[in-house]
């Protein structure tokens, strides 16, 4: 067993695992039909960029950085965008995807139709 968790590791495929998710919560907050559709997974950032305009092009440091991002949250969740990250914080950071999935479900803002892409 090593001695530290190898967290650049954990942190990509945590990405890989959360694509759709992250591609979900950019198209809901930056909203008209999926405008942040351009959205891409380098190492553990993700990167995006509207319409395909490279002039818009953003970088967000990691899952937690965005799930934690309040102006992205209110633009999902509105009032209760704070709730919502209080229930994720208790979470394991591993964990917190599949979480933030069922709270999506059960406020009605999942919307399995926006998931497309590659990445």
């Amino acid at each position: 067993m090593p001695l530290v968790k190898d967290y650049l590791s954990s942190e990509n495929e945590r990405n890989r695992r959360g694509t759709k998710i992250f591609r979900m919560l950019l198209e809901i907050a930056f909203g008209d039909q999926g405008r942040a559709h351009e959205t891409e997974f380098v190492g553990h950032h993700i990167s995006f960029q509207f319409e395909g305009n490279i002039e818009t092009v953003n970088e967000i440091p990691s899952a937690d950085t965005l799930i934690f991002d309040h102006d992205i949250m209110w633009r999902v969740f509105g009032i209760e965008s704070m709730m919502v990250m209080r229930r994720l914080a208790v979470v394991p950071a591993d964990k917190r995807e599949a979480r933030l999935e069922e709270i999506m479900k059960e406020v009605g803002v999942w919307q399995e139709e926006k998931t497309s892409g590659s990445g």
